[in-house]
């Protein structure tokens, strides 16, 4: 790595099956490496997600009431959203 301004940068290599013809030679990039991907699961912003002694849980909004609802954490990103089981399109949510 060279740090420049306290960044870490890596030197890499990216070989493209095709070339747009805007990319010149030597030019510098952003790159995000994905290591595992979830589709089809809801993702809700982490400050919503309450751990609990069981398990894990968001508060739903029903009408006027706030009811605490179990979920499952199917995968964190490092985004500020997690991927969950147990709600569904459209619930409303509340932060804690």
């Amino acid at each position: 790595a060279t740090e420049i301004d306290g960044v870490a940068y890596f030197e890499a290599i990216v070989q493209l099956d095709e070339i747009p013809p805007w990319m010149r030679s030597g030019l510098n990039a952003d790159i995000e490496i994905i290591i595992n991907e979830q589709k089809g699961e809801l993702r809700v912003p982490k400050r919503f997600i309450t751990e609990t002694e069981t398990g894990f849980e968001v508060l739903v909004k029903n009408g006027e009431v706030f009811t605490p609802t179990e979920i499952q954490i199917v995968m964190s990103g490092n985004d500020g959203y997690t991927a969950v089981t147990g709600l569904s399109t459209g619930d409303i949510l509340v932060a804690p």
